[in-house]
């Protein structure tokens, strides 16, 4: 490798310390392969920089870790393919929470437990999750005040508070009736489909002759959404208590007792 780089090269490589020094802070790494099986045998001393632009090719070494934090006091955090750009100290407000533990972590091991790629030499963090509730999480970090995303599913939406380490607690006044109402309601569609399959499933009219006749017969009487019939019999089904309940009121009132002769 010759000593003069190009600065497209000086852009890539991630360089603490004096790389020219024979020792001292600079990261080497003995007989490092290149991405084309060639050995990178640095600069005459047995080392080689480290080129990586992803941890999955190379883990960076916990003073690495922390000399990126000391050098950037703003952080890219690419949710699905959407990035966003926020400072460090704002991610310490809720150090609880996902990206709050994030900015603590000072190792390979410990980073890659809460995101699924970064790279220090972009100064990125990947975490691959729909990108759709990110804005609404992370203007909680910013305002300390978390609303519900309209436009989402509500089940998803909790599976991301749930994801990003946030607590359906902390959401504003305005959302807390609306999100709990709109769960309740999606949950209780769910207990319905799934007893619907349940009794689906264990009704066995068998293979006998009238099987599909009881079937027909039992639909008719007892589910009124099967068919036009059974809405027609549930209806005339009502209408018949109800014509009898009132038939039973009037018969308490005074002027439609029988009179004495």
């Amino acid at each position: 490798m010759s000593g003069h780089r190009t600065p497209l090269e000086q852009d890539e490589m991630i360089i603490l310390g004096n790389p020219e020094a024979e020792t001292g802070p600079g990261v080497r790494w003995e007989n490092m392969q290149d991405e084309g099986g060639g050995e990178l045998d640095g600069d005459g001393h047995g080392g080689a920089l480290v080129r990586s632009h992803s941890v999955t090719s190379l883990a960076p070494e916990p003073f690495m870790i922390m000399q990126s934090r000391s050098l950037n006091r703003r952080v890219i955090l690419n949710v699905g393919g959407v990035k966003h750009e926020v400072l460090w100290r704002t991610l310490e407000r809720l150090p609880h929470t996902r990206l709050g533990r994030l900015r603590e972590c000072n190792n390979h091991d410990a980073i890659m437990e809460l995101c699924d790629d970064y790279s220090l030499i972009e100064n990125e963090y990947f975490f691959d999750r729909h990108p759709r509730s990110f804005s609404s999480i992370l203007n909680f970090y910013r305002t300390g005040k978390l609303h519900l995303v309209e436009e989402m599913c509500v089940l998803a939406f909790s599976d991301d508070l749930e994801y990003w380490g946030i607590d359906e607690l902390y959401l504003e006044s305005c959302c807390q009736h609306k999100y709990h109402q709109r769960k309740e309601h999606v949950h209780e569609e769910m207990r319905k489909e799934a007893e619907s399959l349940k009794t689906h499933e264990e009704e066995d009219w068998g293979d006998g002759k009238c099987a599909k006749y009881q079937k027909f017969l039992w639909d008719l009487l007892e589910k009124p959404t099967t068919s036009v019939a059974a809405r027609v019999v549930a209806g005339l089904s009502i209408s018949f208590i109800v014509i009898s309940t009132v038939a039973l009121c009037l018969n308490t009132l005074p002027y439609f007792e029988p009179k004495d002769e």
